[in-house]
């Protein structure tokens, strides 16, 4: 959507609901910068998303900048989504992270992305039923 409209300088918050062909958030090439699209955005909420799989696809360095500057993330009724964090990203500016029957995965966080979390102040989990740690252990990254 970004790409075709052009940059949305000034939108920093994002509120899906219910939106069936929306499968990413991001759809990354490997010549688009993140930056260009969205440089201000800290908000995203998804909601009831049935066919949204994850929150991004194409190399995962391409949205890292994305990742530093998100303060909410809300994902609520995304049952087909799966949430994965690149290893190399930093949530360093995270504040409320809040999942509601998704697809986590077995690990939330690797280690490495954990130890970026030192802003983060509500972590909300629920039925998230894959899920069985929040935070990988050393030697299981």
């Amino acid at each position: 959507m970004v790409g075709l409209v052009g940059g949305m300088d000034e939108l920093n918050s994002l509120q899906l609901s219910q939106c069936p062909e929306i499968e990413c958030i991001f759809h990354i090439t490997s010549n688009a910068k993140i930056d260009d699209l969205i440089p201000k955005f800290v908000e995203l909420h998804l909601r009831d998303m049935n066919n949204l799989t994850g929150l991004y696809q194409g190399p995962p360095l391409q949205v890292l900048r994305f990742f530093e500057k998100l303060e909410k993330l809300v994902i609520k009724w995304c049952i087909n989504m799966h949430i994965t964090f690149p290893w190399e990203c930093n949530l360093q500016n995270l504040k409320m992270l809040v999942l509601y029957l998704c697809k986590s995965g077995e690990v939330l966080f690797p280690t490495s992305v954990a130890q970026s979390l030192q802003k983060l102040e509500e972590l909300v989990i629920c039925e998230c039923l894959e899920l069985k740690l929040i935070i990988a252990a050393c030697g299981r990254e």
